[in-house]
């Protein structure tokens, strides 16, 4: 690449990179003049505009941000860039356009775990003039005929796109650790893999896939729960590129916890290490679980949708009081809840769940 190139994207490393003209930049210095501009982190505003400018070009161009910004060879992590914008009062426009400008693939969805008995009761054309363009169908690992067949043929040829919700590191009602039991993980990735290939869904969808709280307590947990789901992807990407006739290119998704800074620290599910193996992140922002507010939702959403690497964030809302509570809510309340997630980027909603 020229050397007279003022800015360039690296695109091996997907990162921001700046060519190095040779003149040692001022954040390597630890002398200041008198008169000279004040710095934050080592950068002058300047400077702090214009990594802001390139980062804006990555994200339009590549759907999600770098992986850090580069001045020179100091790299500074995204997670701290971001920070250094906000102390400014700056910051990414981190909506995906196709959610501004392709609402008609924005996901309207339910969750149904109800068994395919809840099918007699199902009216397809209602759901469809509704609005709802997914469903999420609990799927047993063990018995995807006899739980998720019967959906995929139940709504062949109705527009509205099936997807297979799998539980992951629960077996039997019970947890368990994925890093110490690897002939557990085997056999649900392949578990996984077979139901991807031998069934036509439009997306597999993950669940559980975290700790139960207790992540702080295991060694590189979430390094464990990444890696799984970069197993997943890869796997589904594999199925995806041999391009079968009539068979749908799989989307991956994975319902997370929505603790924000927290999620990580409790669960093992940090929403940047996750979403470049994602092609959508699914928090569940249950509001009457947390015995929080429609607020809480809309500032949730937005702290997700700024964390998930420019990846579509479609927000779970729940439809009832609480788990202890399973009143519906009423339909402006349950509006109200929509609203905020989609007012703070939320690529659409997926309720939880249907019959309630």
């Amino acid at each position: 690449m020229a050397a007279s190139s003022a800015a360039s994207v690296n695109q091996t490393n997907s990162n921001i990179t700046v060519l190095n003209s040779g003149i040692q930049s001022p954040i390597y210095s630890n002398i200041k003049a008198a008169g000279a501009p004040t710095l934050t982190k080592g950068l002058t505003l300047a400077q702090i505009k214009n990594g802001l400018s390139r980062t804006q070009k990555f994200f339009n161009s590549k759907g999600r941000l770098p992986k850090y910004v580069s001045y020179g060879t100091k790299k500074i992590p995204i997670s701290q860039f971001l920070k250094i914008l906000a102390s400014k009062g700056l910051k990414i426009n981190t909506t995906p356009k196709h959610v501004a400008t392709q609402s008609k693939n924005v996901i309207h969805g339910y969750w149904i775990n109800n068994g395919p008995s809840i099918l007699k009761k199902i009216n397809i054309a209602a759901l469809k003039k509704s609005g709802i363009t997914d469903i999420f169908v609990l799927t047993n690992k063990q018995n995807p005929k006899g739980t998720l067949k019967p959906f995929l043929d139940a709504f062949s040829g109705s527009g509205i796109k099936v997807h297979a919700w799998i539980v992951c590191f629960k077996e039997n009602g019970n947890w368990f650790d994925p890093a110490k039991n690897p002939a557990l993980v085997n056999k649900l990735a392949n578990d996984i893999n077979s139901i991807a290939k031998h069934y036509n869904v439009a997306g597999i969808q993950l669940d559980y896939v975290r700790y139960p709280g207790t992540a702080y307590k295991y060694a590189n947990a979430t390094q464990t729960v990444t890696s799984f789901v970069q197993r997943i992807s890869n796997s589904i990407n594999k199925i995806n590129n041999q391009k079968i006739s009539g068979k749908h290119q799989i989307l991956l998704s994975a319902d997370l916890m929505p603790e924000c800074d927290k999620n990580s620290y409790y669960y093992g599910q940090d929403y940047s290490q996750l979403a470049p193996y994602l092609n959508f992140l699914i928090p569940m922002i249950y509001k009457g679980n947390y015995k929080k507010n429609t607020a809480w939702i809309a500032t949730t959403t937005k702290y997700i949708v700024q964390h998930a690497m420019g990846k579509p964030v479609v927000a779970g809302i729940q439809t009832y009081r609480s788990d202890n509570n399973p009143t519906p809510l009423p339909a402006n309340e349950l509006y109200n809840d929509i609203i905020a997630a989609l007012k703070n980027g939320s690529y659409g909603y997926i309720l939880f769940k249907y019959g309630i």
